[in-house]
């Protein structure tokens, strides 16, 4: 490894780079960074840049939790035994197997978080909500919106979230780093480089990708790593035993971006199953699992285009972060 990344480190100083590059990118550049800088606004909006990649639990405290209530408290249990937490909310820690062909084996404790319906002559059931990602936290999306989606959907209604397998409050927890100080020196190091911006950077990029697929499947990999068992298909049966649990026939289900095709997924493999299910930022399942991403950049330009002419259409005035 030493000898790629030495390979391509920067032979020439910026001022050089500066003049021997084309004042304007080609276009495969310009979709490259297109791509990036989408991804990056749509990270953002739903507030994933901190769970898309697993931190370590001692990172994810919020103060709410640090001072409210204390998930380590809650014991796991293969029913949902309700615990009181934030206030009028509900919070369990359910046991499910970890591979569902070995029911014995080992399990993983998924942490559900609900806001119980107040009309109680008038109830509906539970209302399933994912906030995206792969790798938003559910937790976080209760506690960011959990309230005004209830107000949306009425008081009949549950609503109910949960950390996918891997993902936050939920255990085994997947993080290709020991410690979180390891997670902070491995992001410092990546710099502000854009991809394709030169002629060393996208061989920089590809080089950590390798490194960091390496070290997931070192901490992650094995026979019964979770790696292997946090994927969709398996969130989706998560899911399935969460609702009969619930003691509810049918799942009723929202999901934004990538819980769009979590939605999808369920869908297709449970279609008795299914009474309600919204996808909200509809994700094409197919392309999805081919992984070819062949129609994510057909608007791309259009929609970048547009963002930065509303906000010079807005004005300086109403950002104060512009010049």
């Amino acid at each position: 490894m030493d000898h790629k990344l030495e390979a391509i480190s920067p032979t020439k100083t910026s001022t050089e780079i500066v003049h021997a590059r084309p004042r304007t990118l080609n276009r495969k550049a310009r979709l490259v960074l297109i791509a990036l800088t989408t991804i990056i606004l749509s990270l953002a909006h739903y507030n994933l840049l901190s769970t898309s990649v697993p931190v370590p639990r001692q990172e994810q405290k919020s103060h709410t939790e640090s001072e409210e209530f204390n998930w380590d408290n809650v014991e796991p249990s293969r029913q949902l035994e309700w615990t009181p937490c934030y206030s009028d909310n509900k919070c369990a820690r359910l046991l499910l197997p970890l591979d569902y062909d070995t029911p014995d084996g080992p399990t993983t404790a998924i942490a559900v978080r609900m806001i119980p319906a107040t009309d109680s002559d008038n109830y509906l059931g539970t209302i399933f909500l994912n906030p995206g990602g792969p790798g938003g936290s559910g937790l976080s999306l209760i506690e960011r919106v959990g309230t005004s989606i209830s107000r949306v959907v009425g008081p009949s209604f549950d609503v109910l979230s949960f950390d996918p397998r891997g993902i936050g409050r939920t255990t085994p927890l997947a993080s290709c780093f020991e410690t979180p100080s390891q997670r902070a020196i491995w992001a410092t190091q990546e710099g502000h480089q854009l991809v394709d911006a030169s002629d060393e950077s996208l061989g920089i990029v590809h080089a950590r990708a390798q490194v960091l697929a390496e070290r997931c499947k070192e901490r992650l990999g094995g026979e019964w790593g979770i790696g292997r068992f946090a994927t969709t298909p398996y969130v989706a049966r998560d899911m399935l035993e969460m609702t009969q649990l619930l003691g509810q026939e049918q799942l009723q289900y929202w999901g934004f971006s990538y819980g769009s095709i979590l939605g999808q997924y369920f869908a297709a493999m449970y279609p008795d199953k299914v009474k309600r299910v919204v996808v909200d930022g509809v994700c094409d399942a197919e392309y999805y699992r081919a992984a070819s991403w062949e129609t994510d950049l057909v608007y791309t330009d259009d929609v970048v285009e547009s963002f930065f002419t509303f906000c010079h259409q807005a004005g300086s005035e109403k950002d104060s972060r512009m010049p």
